[in-house]
């Protein structure tokens, strides 16, 4: 597929961060290939002062750059049925404020300046009162596997992921990278930009080829690699 769009974009985030680790390490090696800023969405309840010093050993000796951001608090389920979910309507406008800005607050105090206020929800579930709770947060914008019909909030600009490639059932395994690039291509061509959801946990070697062969095919299609924050920026400014 070729791309009509005059600059395509695609943004690749890490989920279920921690610290740092193996698998991850192997996947930012492969971004940082091809000149892809690394954006890593860590669990505020599982990160340490040792996951901190990890992760801003990372910033240090990349040559692109490395950010972090909030990604829930504790990843917990407070889902009410069959769907996991940590935010949502059910749990009330003040019980999430006191999650997303203790969260806030534990990132910031360990990562500093690698840590910027943008959002992700595990399981990628919200509400309308979580997107109020974000604002009430101080957080600045939201990423988030979109489906039609979700909630928006004027004042708090979502950044649209449209491809999560793994299948999650037991146990869980990505999909063909060829269809994860074919799926890319669709979603570019439909709407200039894409997003990908990665969980390096789940990702065998050939997952680690598969990735550096879809980089690849990007590149030769004239895809660029945004921050995530600039685009938030732009939006916000709009």
């Amino acid at each position: 597929m070729n791309l009509d769009h005059a600059e395509p974009w695609v943004i690749v985030r890490l989920d279920d961060v921690q610290g740092q680790c193996h698998k991850q390490s192997r996947v930012c090696d492969v971004l940082e290939a091809h000149g892809v800023p690394i954006h890593l969405e860590v669990i505020p309840g599982d990160l340490d002062e040792r996951g901190a010093a990890e992760l801003h050993r990372e910033h240090t000796r990349r040559s692109v750059p490395v950010m972090c951001h909030q990604h829930g608090y504790r990843h917990t389920n407070h889902g009410t049925d069959a769907k996991r979910c940590e935010f949502g309507d059910h749990r009330g406008f003040e019980v999430q404020l006191e999650d997303l800005s203790a969260g806030k607050n534990h990132l910031t105090n360990l990562l500093g300046e690698i840590f910027e206020p943008l959002f992700s929800p595990p399981w990628d579930r919200y509400g309308e009162t979580t997107l109020e709770a974000i604002e009430a947060a101080g957080l600045q914008g939201m990423s988030v596997l979109w489906k039609d019909g979700a909630p928006s909030h004027p004042r708090i600009p979502i950044i649209r992921f449209t491809l999560d490639p793994v299948n999650w059932s037991r146990p869980p395994t990505h999909r063909s990278w060829s269809e994860t690039l074919e799926n890319l291509l669709r979603s570019i061509q439909d709407g200039n930009g894409a997003g990908l959801q990665l969980h390096h946990e789940v990702m065998e070697e050939h997952d680690f080829v598969g990735l550096n062969e879809t980089l690849d095919e990007l590149d030769k299609n004239g895809v660029c690699w945004p921050m995530m924050k600039d685009l938030v920026t732009k939006r916000r400014e709009s």
